[in-house]
């Protein structure tokens, strides 16, 4: 099976993965519970926003938060959870390090939205128009500014993505080492066995400006030992059965996403009749 994802995918004759006429998501789920993973929802009660800058201009695909709200009574969620971002080190010493995200899966746009937490209060408040002199801080709420929001750090056009399956789930997948940053060095966290099942539960998007790494498997702080050794613990976990089902789950979506997004027309099987 390859670990690519081609147009060919998506044709009615097409083998493997296959498309029916009408693509058909997996339900959408609150939470989909694995055990030792982190399983709350990130965009539970939680905005998104876009932050108006130059540099990131071409990471968001000139998304602002006025356009992404005016989408919002066609766009429908289909997913989104808690993961690992892999990022290159700084310098060419420095190692590749797992960041935390969320990732958020759409459909009408199709796109998928690599989310971080905001950097300060400021942030929040120039993305949504809030003079700096205005204090916040006498508001009564149940959670900080900054709790109540997401902001997109990348936008994902999944009309010009391509898709590379993780070795967790594809054994054959080809793991192409880092060119730049770490040279393909792991976080200095990651010792031995555990840096590689981490390395294999990522699934690549590989887009015309860059290739992101990403990992649905986020291990829950509760299930690690206080002040013990937990490599054993992490190994297990990392290779274990709830991250293939998390990572075979995320993998599955995006597939159908991306057949979704290149096939516009679909014969209705009600009517018989063609339609967008």
């Amino acid at each position: 099976m390859s670990s690519y994802l081609s147009l060919s995918d998506c044709s009615d004759s097409a083998s493997g993965i296959g498309m029916l006429d009408t693509p058909h998501y997996p339900r959408r789920k609150k939470t989909v519970i694995a055990e030792g993973l982190v399983n709350e929802d990130p965009l539970y009660r939680k905005e998104i926003l876009f932050v108006r800058s130059e540099k990131n201009n071409s990471a968001t695909l000139g998304w602002t938060t006025d356009l992404w709200l005016a989408k919002s009574p066609h766009r429908v969620l289909i997913y989104s959870r808690h993961v690992q971002l892999l990022t290159k080190g700084r310098f060419f010493w420095s190692a590749d390090q797992y960041v935390p995200r969320a990732l958020a899966l759409y459909t009408d746009p199709n796109l998928l939205l690599v989310l971080r937490p905001p950097l300060n209060i400021s942030e929040v408040k120039e993305s949504l128009n809030i003079p700096d002199e205005l204090d916040l801080s006498s508001k009564q709420t149940d959670s900080p500014l900054t709790d109540l929001y997401w902001v997109a750090e990348r936008v994902i056009d999944l009309h010009t993505c391509k898709f590379r399956l993780s070795q967790l789930t594809t054994p054959t997948s080809v793991v192409v080492p880092s060119d730049a940053g770490g040279g393909g060095a792991v976080s200095e966290n990651d010792e031995g066995p555990i840096a590689d099942c981490r390395r294999e539960t990522c699934f690549e998007l590989i887009n015309p400006s860059e290739s992101v790494l990403i990992s649905a498997v986020v291990i829950s702080p509760s299930v690690m030992v206080k002040d013990g050794d937990n490599n054993s613990v992490e190994e297990a976990i990392y290779s274990g059965k709830s991250a293939i089902s998390v990572t075979t789950w995320w993998e599955s979506a995006i597939t159908k996403a991306i057949c979704a997004a290149h096939t516009p027309f679909h014969i209705d099987e009600k009517n018989g009749a063609s339609s967008d």
